[in-house]
């Protein structure tokens, strides 16, 4: 009764201490189950039959090469010989069953060893796999995303919002330096991530908290509400140099892979104004080429959660490096070709076909919005007499000259665009007649003052224009009715006497 109970005891004991070990340290807890099924077995055989210490033993081999492979099994097999040998009298075949438990310990500690390795390349393969389906998704979801726009501020967005997005590649920062158009600078454009830690530790709560997919985000960036401001108002006021052989830019762009800096090079121009301003410690560089050509610079870091930038993080964003190269060369080129397709190529004004669109268009939204849409219709004075009588080529000058200075006199508070020949149109969003009028008025005043060459020839001695101002919605509710007011206007200018600004009159 009393070895039952005390048996009982033992096991009750190492079921405790089999409970509280799990609230140790991963090593403390392994140490703790190995010696508390030595205590258990050994207190067990001297209450029961010493002879099953020999088998028992076994058991604490195992648990120990489980617990700490060859190192263990051969501890514990020199604490199974000595348990052997603690009788009065050492069990009979004790070198047989000594050696035994050795052979045990290599077997159990070296097969354990290969089992533990073959899990740990398994669960290796399973992570880099896994790593593999994700950034696949993430490729196939941007390359969608890049497919759906040519335009270059939504597909920076898309880019740089993959780069960054927690779910994503997962880096805690994204910055683009675009290439100018001889490729001999780049110029910083679009960026997205915190100025500080604490401000990424916000924003990734966020974005981790709402559980969003790719798509998703790049949607609520499209809507600016995760934009820094500060950031991309300090980003686009840099512009680095491609000359300089110093730099890590110009080296990334040379062996076309990218850099990886993890000290600030003092010397280097480039990394100590991108430390400077954005609190940089360790960054990557990688360059954006296309064909080898230069697009820009991608920079790269970690700012919020410190993680190493290594070699095998860089290529998981290379596929996508490479479509967003291919991408933003291809909506440069597109954005090259339409400003050619809407751009007058003597004076460099918007030509009619982008008039025509425009006039449409803003007029639409003068209509849901209750807005004013003003239309002014220019026209140079006798210009017919100066062409003949000076050429082509000065006419030329003075068409250049006049568009010069509707530009610089309208500036931002309308379209102006060359209608044909000597003829020029404005389109004014949400102005007044009255106020239309007034830049009518500077139009002409600006017009008469200039000095053009040979001016003398023209019937007043000197070029001037003549103006005709309509507008929506008193004078037309339509293109057709707001263009004829215009000109209606135009013709009003000219037959009192040219040189002047009229305003539509409904009795006219």
């Amino acid at each position: 009764m009393m070895i039952g109970l005390l048996f009982l005891a033992v096991a009750l004991f190492g079921l405790i201490i089999n409970f509280v070990r799990h609230m140790l340290p991963d090593r403390f807890n392994r140490l703790v189950f190995v010696l508390s099924l030595a205590l258990v077995v050994l207190v067990g055989a001297k209450i029961f039959s010493p002879i099953s210490l020999r088998w028992l033993n076994l058991f604490v081999i195992l648990a120990g090469a489980y617990s700490f492979e060859v190192t263990g099994a051969i501890l514990v097999a020199t604490y199974a010989i000595f348990a052997l040998w603690l009788p009065p009298n050492p069990i009979h075949g004790f070198l047989v069953w000594a050696s035994f438990y050795v052979v045990i310990a290599f077997v159990f500690g070296f097969s354990v060893r290969w089992l533990f390795r073959l899990r740990e390349r398994h669960l290796r393969w399973m992570e880099r796999l896994l790593l593999q389906s994700k950034n696949l998704q993430i490729l196939r979801d941007i390359s969608i995303a890049l497919q759906s726009t040519l335009e270059l501020d939504r597909l920076i967005h898309i880019i740089l919002t993959a780069i960054t997005a927690g779910y994503g590649l997962g880096f805690n920062r994204a910055f683009l330096f675009i290439a100018s158009d001889t490729r001999l600078s780049v110029s910083g454009l679009f960026g997205i991530g915190p100025m500080n830690v604490q401000e990424g530790h916000m924003i990734w709560q966020d974005v981790v908290s709402s559980h969003m997919r790719l798509p998703d985000f790049i949607e609520l960036q499209n809507q600016a509400r995760l934009q820094n401001h500060e950031l991309n108002a300090l980003l686009q006021s840099m512009t680095f140099s491609l000359n300089d052989k110093s730099t890590v830019f110009y080296h990334s762009l040379m062996i076309e892979r990218p850099i990886i800096i993890r000290d600030i090079d003092p010397h280097d121009p480039i990394q100590r104004q991108l430390a400077a301003a954005f609190s940089m410690q360790e960054f990557a560089v990688v360059p954006l080429l296309n064909r080898s050509k230069i697009v820009g610079i991608l920079v790269i870091d970690n700012l919020v959660n410190k993680k190493p930038i290594t070699d095998e993080s860089l290529e998981s964003i290379m596929p996508i490096v490479t479509q967003a190269a291919l991408a933003i060369e291809n909506a440069r080129v597109f954005n090259q070709t339409e400003l050619i397709a809407q751009t007058d190529g003597l004076t460099g004004l918007y030509n009619q076909r982008y008039f025509q669109t425009m006039f449409f268009n803003l007029l639409d939204e003068a209509k849901e919005a209750s807005q004013a849409l003003s239309l002014i219709i220019a026209d140079v004075d006798f210009f017919k007499i100066y062409n003949d009588t000076n050429g082509h080529a000065a006419g030329n000058e003075v068409l250049q000259k006049v568009a010069f200075i509707l530009r610089s006199v309208i500036a931002d508070q309308g379209i102006v665009c060359r209608f044909g020949g000597e003829e020029f149109v404005i389109l004014m969003y949400g102005v007044t007649k009255e106020i239309a009028f007034q830049y009518a008025q500077q139009v002409r005043i600006a017009v008469a003052s200039a000095k053009f060459e040979r001016e003398e020839s023209q019937p007043d001695e000197h070029l001037t224009m003549s103006l005709g101002v309509a507008t929506f919605p008193h004078d037309g509710q339509h293109t057709d009715e707001l263009f004829r007011a215009a000109d209606h206007a135009l013709y009003r200018a000219k037959f009192l006497g040219r040189n002047r600004a009229v305003v539509f009159q409904g009795g006219d």
